[in-house]
């Protein structure tokens, strides 16, 4: 089993699908929706390997299908957000029954198996570890490479995607697309939302091509005032996290009192709890620290 992390937006989804689309003989692309149930995964699994499913199939039998193709034909799943394998809650209370099924179902034998993700998988499989005593190490053993790729992709890659989606495009309108997507700071989904919106900009102008005047349109009319309040939401979060790094770091303004000030004090509230403050007896007022002195 293979593990490859990057951060989203750095096309781990179309790079994975396109590689599988090459090589059908040797993988087959599973890609995961965001629901943590045995049925919506094997219903994934079942459409890649062209398994019988649907409603009139139970999750018994789309898992049956599955193992038996996957047995027999030697195919590789490459299984994309794998980090819906774990449930999402901030509390978990089942350990991941599907990473379980891939340890032992399919690197036992063993078959090929790839996991593509975000970097939550770590953060949920240490939260599963922690909150309902998943042995993680059976996990680990059997993974023998997991692959972290960088951050971002470099301004060369950002354009020669730009170059593959605008073949005819001239060295101005790419050098734009390269630009918001720095400003945007979302990688190459920025790339393909910029490509997308000024190809239906060309659409509607009735033009055969897409041209500098209907990237910038599609960028300033269009991408930047949904970047907004997007960019808004994480300056707050920002500003939040750094009040509260700061509340958490900074040093008591008030001094602790002394022990015989706080000790006068308590005298002063409360008397008849001390031990010098004579018997205790209960008394009949209708003042509630007087009645707990008394009790």
């Amino acid at each position: 089993m293979i593990v490859v992390e990057g951060r989203e937006g750095r096309g781990k989804t179309e790079a994975a699908r396109a590689w599988c689309n090459c090589h059908l003989g040797v993988a087959r692309f599973v890609n995961l929706i965001g629901t943590n149930t045995k049925t919506s995964h094997f219903t994934e699994f079942a459409k890649a390997l062209g398994v019988g499913h649907g409603n009139s199939h139970k999750v018994s039998q789309m898992q049956a299908g599955v193992q038996d193709v996957l047995r027999t034909s030697q195919l590789m799943p490459m299984i994309d957000e794998a980090h819906f394998f774990f449930n999402q809650a901030p509390r978990m209370k089942t350990r991941p029954e599907m990473l379980d099924w891939i340890d032992t179902a399919l690197c036992n034998p063993p078959m090929p198996v790839a996991l593509i993700t975000t970097p939550q998988f770590l953060i949920c499989m240490e939260r599963a570890a922690g909150q309902v005593g998943w042995n993680y190490r059976q996990f680990r053993r059997r993974c023998k490479r997991y692959a972290r790729l960088p951050l971002k992709n470099t301004p060369a890659d950002i354009e020669a995607v730009a170059r593959h989606l605008l073949p005819d495009a001239d060295k101005a309108t790419i050098k734009q697309i390269v630009a918001y997507e720095a400003l945007s700071k979302r990688d190459l989904s920025a790339v393909g939302d910029v490509v997308q919106e000024a190809k239906l900009v060309a659409e509607k102008e009735g033009a055969s091509s897409v041209a500098f005047e209907h990237v910038k349109r599609a960028i300033y009319e269009e991408l930047i005032p949904s970047d907004v309040p997007f960019a808004e939401m994480e300056k707050r979060l920002q500003q939040r996290k750094l009040k509260h790094k700061v509340a958490r770091d900074a040093p008591s303004i008030v001094p602790a009192a002394a022990p015989e000030a706080a000790e006068t004090q308590e005298r002063e509230i409360f008397p008849r709890l001390l031990p010098d403050a004579g018997p205790r007896r209960l008394v009949r007022s209708s003042s509630p620290v007087e009645a707990l002195a008394g009790d």
